[in-house]
């Protein structure tokens, strides 16, 4: 009895003591079967690695190295001794910043950092707490740019009223009003629709811009002046306005002189920064310092705000602009007449991300296949979300339609990039184009020419 009760206390005993060292066990090791967790594993798993491949430097695709992998256990063992080459105390402190300039520098992309990382902390993570102590580390390094206090200020605002801390959300607002006034984000804070009166602002300015590019094709020109200048005292900070402001400056070139035709496009010149309006202008200005003219023969001025809108001096019609509107009159319906001029025309989506290699695609096309016609190609805008490509010009439909017939079959091949979309061709005489384009619509010139 006692036998069997010292065996049974002596066992109790280890099982206490295997439970002790299986704690102490779990306490020094993660919990888990996982490789890595097992050290001896682990340095088995090292050494058999570096015995088959040698001791390899972090790059990408190491596994399919081939200069590595050629490496006899000779070179092997050099390259690991390279590996481990000393570094001097100049290796360490080469890129530290030590000067006024470096250090101006370092700061700044500390600021960057700590912003983007309450961005992140912000819009990624759902830290809020996280997120307002980066910002709060950018505006005690009061950072140079305003726009970046700004948006910290910012932050910090939307952060509070997330965290529910009203008192502290309120002060960085009125911080917001009283520093940066007249910026969109203290618009939004004064009015919350304030994005969606924007937006519809930009809409109709737009309408309005279409408007008055819609007069000015039709060379209703005192309207269409009339109507930009409407847009640039309406839509000042918009985007728009150098737009109205171009437009502008081209009506001046048919109802003003040369020197008022100048000036406004040296004050579009200053104002402008889209790159296809600035260089158009400046081309144009060019034009004028080389003693050229704006072209007043309606017929031939092209509405693609280039410097063909010029001719040499001297080739100026000094008619009215009532006079020259009455030249050109516009068909009420359409007729055929097979022996006038004629074009070929290709209307397509003006957002079509290849059509700028559609006109050098057609003009290689002619020039292999028609180069004694000497045919001459042309975009303008046709709608408001459409273009229309001219070829010209052929004496009389039967001269167009033999080209038409070549051009289509060929069409797959050299015009692949607008294969996919949805655009219309056809043959069209120069009277019956001045009544397509004041209309704007195909369907009836097809309905007539079917």
């Amino acid at each position: 009895m006692v036998a069997e009760r010292e065996e049974a206390v002596e066992d109790k005993g280890r099982k206490a003591r295997k439970r002790a060292q299986k704690g102490l066990e779990s306490v020094n090791r993660p919990i888990g079967n996982w490789y890595f967790y097992n050290p001896m594993a682990v340095a088995q798993g090292k050494k058999e690695f570096q015995k088959k491949y040698g001791t390899l430097s972090l790059t990408d695709d190491w596994r399919n190295s081939p200069k590595e992998f050629r490496l006899s256990a000779e070179e092997r063992s050099q390259l690991s001794k390279d590996t481990l080459k000393f570094r001097t105390y100049e290796d360490y402190v080469a890129d530290l910043p030590l000067t006024k300039e470096q250090m101006k520098k370092s700061e700044e992309k500390s600021i960057e950092a700590l912003y983007d990382a309450g961005v992140i902390y912000e819009d990624e993570m759902d830290d809020y707490v996280a997120a307002k102590q980066s910002f709060e580390s950018v505006l005690e390094r009061k950072p140079k740019k305003e726009e970046r206090r700004l948006r910290a200020n910012y932050h910090l605002y939307m952060l509070n009223s997330l965290l529910d801390k009203p008192v502290e959300a309120e002060r960085y607002k009125t911080l917001i009003l009283q520093q940066f006034p007249d910026t969109d984000l203290a618009k939004v804070l004064q009015d919350p629709a304030y994005y969606a009166k924007m937006e519809q602002r930009g809409k109709d300015a737009e309408a309005l811009y279409q408007k008055a590019y819609a007069a000015y094709a039709d060379y209703n020109f005192n309207e269409a002046k009339s109507l930009t200048a409407q847009g640039m005292q309406e839509y000042k900070g918009f985007t728009t306005y150098q737009r109205f402001a171009f437009l502008n400056a081209m009506t001046k070139a048919y109802t003003e002189s040369p020197d008022v035709f100048k000036k406004a496009l040296q004050e579009v010149n200053s104002v402008a920064t889209d790159k296809k309006i600035l260089a158009a202008t400046q081309g144009l200005l060019a034009g004028l310092e080389k003693g050229k003219m704006p072209n007043r023969n309606l017929n031939r001025v092209e509405r693609n705000y280039t410097v063909t809108d010029f001719e040499k001096s001297g080739v100026v019609d000094e008619q009215t602009e009532e006079s020259k509107v009455k030249k050109i009159q516009i068909p009420k319906t359409y007729t055929m007449d097979a022996e006038a001029k004629h074009y070929v025309a290709l209307i397509l989506p003006r957002d079509l991300r290849s059509n700028s290699n559609i006109l050098k695609d057609i003009e290689d096309f002619n020039s292999k296949e028609f180069e004694d016609k000497r045919l001459r190609v042309n975009r303008r805008g046709f709608s408001l979300n459409t273009d229309i490509i001219l070829i010209a010009s052929f004496v009389g439909k039967d001269d167009a339609l033999k080209y038409y017939a070549q051009f289509m079959m060929a069409e797959k091949d050299f015009l692949k990039e607008i294969n996919e979309v949805d655009y219309t061709n056809l043959i069209i005489s120069e009277k019956n184009l001045r009544k397509l384009t004041a209309d704007r619509d195909v369907a009836p010139y097809l309905d007539f020419y079917a």
